[in-house]
């Protein structure tokens, strides 16, 4: 009912503009008719089709049409008409200079209109895709419509289009594009992608214009490259053992103990021996095992973000997959039905691959595979990562080697923060454009998964409450339904407030924990910044925030905060590479040994002399 109100009020407000312009069209014609035959030189009377219509009905028939046609314009699109295009049709005579003249004031009018056209059509239309969505939500959820009254169903579609999912069935998977596949339909947001492609254009010809000048010959090596993505076998071997592991070890935990669970005397013991076992393979097998790897082999930066980024990725894959499992588990048992569900293998070895944390049995899927798309989204992948080299080869690198090499004052550090903003800012659109974007959708599109909202318009926040839930929606449901909820309903829902918190720190946490793995060095810049900037933020700039005014406070200190951490880890890099301590702490144990020596020497000197002197020898 709902929908076909919708197209109803949206194919109204198209009549609005569409019969105009149809008038419009015709008058111009005429025009152009009339200018032809003036060229000609002829004299003949222009008429326009509609007058030739009108001359042949009866007088009352023509006043009366022409009357229900003004009062069907219920838009300001009616003065254009009466003021425009009326006399035309009453006269039946077409001035060609009176024609262009109308012709232009009704195409600034047009334009004038335009804008409050579109926000009409777009209103209409998101309302009747997101009741469309909400419906579906419904009828996923809850029991039929059909056996509540109709102002319940409202009551309820609304409250699905302004909240998440029900807590007892968690996410709600739909078959939904990414917004970018979406916006970049439009040709003006296509243009701000071609903007970019411009400008790594403009990086390559810079980095080779100053090779060619410096050497004499164009440059085409990429030892920054090759050096962080140095090792790739051992990354590779360890990627493998990981990902078996993780196939092999939480799978079978849980069969065995769903299998004995039923029929165990001792099923709080059953279950805290198998959830130890759990426990152990997530700190030992998966935690400590690939740390040790990446630090003990001297892993390369990249090479080091790919394996902590996949003991990350993995640790909470296994985690939702037993988190969601054990309760339809006890469930069974406790209604003794009999049966206990058991996901098969190949449901767990295709929710390893998906492009999400949150385990299903069974995910929306579409019919076909598009390989082109996904040629194009590892290219574009591909592409990003030579953008980010140009960007630390050309803004970062000559900046940062010259800078560590001075001495620190506070206006080269402020300089040094306000210079990092730019490729700071570059280096976060690329992070989100290559794997949020592309590099989930190209895993998505093989695997035919067809829910593809791995972000929202984080854009457009104007609180940092929204701008967290919007950057990274599939970390986001993570943190959202096994911490954040999963603490409320052990503590009670009256420690909001310390839920969140916790959920904060854990998550600043693990990035401070990503990044001092990555760098080989623990600096808590980023720590500080999440845990003491984020919180505030998220609680100051809350959801009540509107307006412009507040996006743009957004991205001013979404703009600082960039500048902040290239700035100061990049500081610290070239600091650690140029003065290292290990030679520091060297070069003080030799002073210190040469002063005991010396010390020791004196000593040894003058108790020499005191014993001689005291009991002469004989030969």
């Amino acid at each position: 009912m709902s929908c076909g109100m919708t197209l109803a009020l949206v194919w109204s407000d198209l009549n609005f503009i569409l019969v105009p312009v149809w008038f419009a069209l015709q008058v111009t014609m005429a025009g152009d008719d009339c200018v032809r035959k003036r060229q000609s030189g002829s004299s003949a009377t222009c008429k326009t089709p509609e007058n030739g219509e009108t001359e042949r009905r009866p007088e009352s028939e023509r006043s009366f049409q022409n009357s229900s046609n003004v009062l069907e314009l219920e838009s300001p699109l009616k003065q254009v008409y009466l003021n425009y295009l009326k006399p035309v049709a009453q006269t039946g005579w077409v001035d060609v200079d009176h024609v262009i003249t109308r012709k232009m004031q009704l195409i600034a009018e047009a334009e004038q209109l335009k804008p409050a056209f579109m926000k009409e059509v777009d209103s209409h239309f998101t309302e009747f895709v997101n009741s469309l969505v909400a419906k579906s939500a419904l009828l996923d959820s809850s029991s039929p419509a059909s056996l509540f009254p109709a102002s319940c169903a409202e009551k309820e579609l609304h409250k699905a289009k302004n909240s998440r999912a029900p807590p007892e069935h968690g996410k709600i998977f739909t078959a939904r594009r990414s917004l970018l596949d979406e916006l970049f339909e439009v040709s003006h947001i296509r243009t701000i992608y071609h903007m970019f492609i411009a400008l790594l254009i403009v990086f390559i010809l810079s980095t080779l214009l100053v090779d060619f000048i410096d050497e004499g010959r164009l440059v085409l090596g990429f030892d920054l490259l090759v050096f962080v993505f140095g090792k790739f076998p051992i990354v590779f071997c360890t990627w493998l053992c990981m990902f078996s592991a993780t196939v092999v070890v939480p799978y079978n935990l849980f069969v065995w103990w769903a299998q004995g669970y039923s029929s165990s005397s001792h099923r709080a013991i059953h279950s805290f021996f198998y959830g130890m076992l759990f426990t152990l393979f997530q700190i030992a097998g998966l935690g400590f095992g690939p740390t040790y790897v990446a630090v003990a082999y001297a892993l390369p930066p990249a090479s080091r973000f790919i394996v902590i980024l996949e003991q990350v990725r993995l640790v909470m894959k296994a985690h939702s997959f037993i988190r969601e499992n054990v309760p339809r588990v006890l469930s069974s048992v406790k209604d003794k039905s009999g049966t206990v569900h058991i996901p098969r293998i190949s449901q767990y070895l295709y929710f390893l691959f998906a492009p999400t944390l949150i385990y299903r049995d069974n995910y929306p899927r579409n019919p076909t595979i598009r390989w082109g798309y996904v040629a194009t989204k590892f290219a574009q992948v591909l592409g990003s990562l030579f953008y980010a080299y140009y960007i630390f080869v050309r803004l970062c690198i000559p900046q940062f080697r010259n800078s560590s090499q001075e001495t620190f004052n506070l206006r080269g550090l402020v300089l040094c923060i306000f210079n990092s903003i730019l490729p700071g800012v570059l280096i976060l659109f690329l992070v989100f454009f290559a794997f949020l974007h592309c590099w989930l959708n190209a895993f998505a599109e093989m695997l035919r998964f067809a829910d593809r909202m791995f972000y929202k318009d984080w854009w457009n926040s104007t609180s940092y409450a929204n701008y967290y839930r919007t950057w990274n929606v599939v970390v986001h449901d993570w943190l959202y339904y096994y911490a954040y909820r999963d603490f409320l309903w052990f503590f009670g829902k009256k420690f909001r407030a310390a839920a969140m918190l916790s959920v904060f720190t854990v998550s600043a946490a693990v990035h401070e924990y990503v990044l001092s793995i990555c760098f080989g060095f623990f600096y808590p810049v980023l720590f500080c910044l999440f845990l003491c900037f984020g919180v505030v933020f998220n609680f100051t700039l809350n959801d009540r925030r509107k307006g412009p005014f507040w996006n743009v406070i957004m991205w001013t200190s979404l703009f600082l905060g960039q500048g902040v951490i290239i700035c100061l880890y990049s500081q610290e890099w070239y600091a650690r590479q140029y003065c290292p301590t290990e030679n520091l702490l060297s070069d003080d144990e030799k002073a210190q040994d040469e002063i005991l020596g010396d010390i020791k020497e004196l000593i040894n000197g003058r108790f020499r002399g005191l014993s001689s002197s005291v009991y002469p020898v004989n030969d």
